[in-house]
């Protein structure tokens, strides 16, 4: 049994799942650290991803190994969920994500003129988000906001053709599947995580067509 401590949100976890799924074989255990309560049940599902591994919150033992020591190599072949086919999805389709961010800070959004630049008028379009993501008006959109879980979301992502939308969970999972992206941020501390959580993980930062300010 392998036993690490852990702390971030979900793109934070995302990148753990990515760490813990080179260890084969063994029952891996999590003492994730986070005061994003209300994200508990969504970041269990995402350390759960990986068979064999159980996920703590709150206080840990002393020793523990962090989790963030252990390298990611190469591309990731996940699988989040096993059946879409009450969504009725496209063959073909981009994925747009136009809202990011957490309830205790500020979201940050794509503007509609950004997003218009990149998408084709006959691109098949699938929207992901909450419930209170924005609307978007296009030809050909299938507007999955507040319909899915986090785990639906991501296999929606992880067998679409693009993905649009700013850089955290949904990003990762995009080009650590080489599904060719397009990555938006607001600030320079989403430019750092660009570079830090993408670019520097081998072949991931391949999959970017571009970064681009929301």
């Amino acid at each position: 049994m392998r036993k690490f401590i852990a702390n971030g949100t979900l793109g934070d976890v995302y990148l753990h799942l990515a760490r813990i799924s080179k260890i084969k074989d063994e029952k891996v255990v999590v003492h994730h650290i986070t005061r994003h309560h209300f994200w508990y049940p969504e970041i269990k599902s995402i350390y759960k991803v990986r068979p064999r591994t159980q996920v703590f919150f709150g206080h840990h033992p002393p020793g523990l190994k962090l989790v963030d020591k252990v390298k990611i190599e190469g591309f990731m072949d996940f699988k989040f969920c096993d059946d879409l086919s009450k969504f009725n999805l496209p063959n073909n389709y981009t994925v747009v994500s136009i809202k990011a961010g957490r309830p205790t800070l500020r979201y940050r959004f794509i503007r509609e003129e950004c997003w218009k630049q990149i998408i084709d008028e006959n691109e098949n379009i699938v929207l992901i988000g909450d419930g209170t993501s924005p609307a978007m008006k296009h030809k050909k959109v299938l507007d999955l906001t507040g319909k899915t879980t986090l785990m639906e979301a991501a296999q929606i992502v992880r067998q679409s053709s693009k993905f649009c939308g700013f850089q955290g969970f949904m990003a990762f999972v995009a080009c650590s599947h080489k599904i060719p992206s397009q990555v938006y941020y607001r600030r320079d501390d989403d430019l750092h995580a660009i570079k830090m959580n993408i670019r520097k993980r081998g072949g991931w930062g391949k999959s970017i067509i571009e970064e681009r300010k929301g």
